[in-house]
């Protein structure tokens, strides 16, 4: 029998998504920041996947992982200061991460 949750309770590596936007908190107002770098990390180190944001300053982070494992997330740009989130997925395969630089 297969149970339906099975992948959902990390013994299987399954594809993973993080979306999101990058703004500036440099200014009153929130403006997006383009072609800035998110990077997600392996609980040991290891860089699972990488993308650029949009002229809109959002992106799509696709990668193979597990479910219940914490995975650090890194965002970047040039004249900006980094931004980090530590995130786990538990009972969705999405997560939402928005970074402010």
């Amino acid at each position: 029998t297969i149970a339906p949750n099975l992948l959902l309770k990390g013994i299987e590596e399954v594809v993973l998504t993080i979306r999101g936007s990058v703004y500036t908190a440099q200014s009153k107002e929130t403006t997006p920041i383009a072609y800035a770098t998110v990077v997600v990390y392996s609980p040991n180190g290891n860089v699972l996947g990488e993308t650029l944001t949009a002229e809109n300053g959002s992106y799509t982070l696709t990668f193979d992982g597990e479910v219940n494992t914490n995975y650090t997330v890194t965002c970047s740009a040039n004249g900006y200061d980094s931004n980090t989130d530590i995130i786990m997925f538990t009972n969705n395969l999405n997560i939402a991460v928005m970074f402010l630089l």
